[in-house]
């Protein structure tokens, strides 16, 4: 028998699905998916390690990935989910909030899931209009990164790794070839460096 985290978490995606299938969502259990002018959007549900049979937590992570960045950085392929790829782009939906804090719903048997169905829907609507908005394509993301030097999700020099990437696959070759290469000479740390490496290659760059 499944954790009552896990059962509420099916039931709520489930519900959640049938409101906004009209926006294109796909539901790839428990999470969803769709696309967007060539990027993925994901709405990854997340249980706590930190629960029992009868009571739990869950969150969830707002995702924008792309095949092809993703395999150059990660160096796997997408996963059969994509929803569960959570690079370039990761956010948790609190941040859609008033508190704009990471926010956790707790689940038991006793709990209302019609009651943490409408705090999703609504987090979600948010996120529709704040976040999957402006995330939808490779070319937003670069544009963002040229910007102001991240995305939601990353951390440190991986803003200018992944504008790097992103040029590249977009065919901007002068900038890929700059960026990249500044990132090289800036690295401080070898293996964060062969991964680069390893990356712009993937890309058709070589640093």
């Amino acid at each position: 028998m499944p954790s009552v985290t896990v059962a509420a978490i099916k039931e709520i995606s489930a519900a959640v699905h049938r409101q906004v299938a009209e926006l294109g969502w796909r539901r790839k259990a428990p999470h969803l998916v769709r696309e967007s002018a060539g990027v993925i959007h994901g709405i990854h549900f997340q249980a706590s390690q930190f629960g029992s049979a009868d009571r739990g937590t869950f969150t969830i992570n707002l995702v924008v990935t792309e095949p092809r960045i993703y395999e150059a950085w990660i160096r796997r392929p997408l996963p059969a989910n994509p929803a569960t790829a959570l690079y370039p782009v990761q956010q948790r939906i609190g941040r859609m909030s008033p508190s704009a804090r990471d926010h956790w719903w707790d689940v038991s048997a006793t709990t209302d899931l019609s009651v943490v169905q409408r705090d999703v829907l609504d987090l979600l609507s948010i996120a529709e209009r704040d976040f999957f908005n402006q995330f939808r394509s490779l070319e937003d993301m670069l544009e963002r990164l040229r910007q102001q030097g991240t995305l939601p999700g990353l951390h440190g020099r991986q803003g200018g790794v992944t504008r790097g990437l992103i040029a590249a696959i977009l065919g901007c070759t002068a900038e890929a070839e700059t960026v990249l290469r500044q990132e090289v000479a800036s690295s401080t740390v070898p293996g964060f460096t062969y991964n680069i490496r390893e990356a712009a290659k993937h890309v058709g760059i070589h640093v």
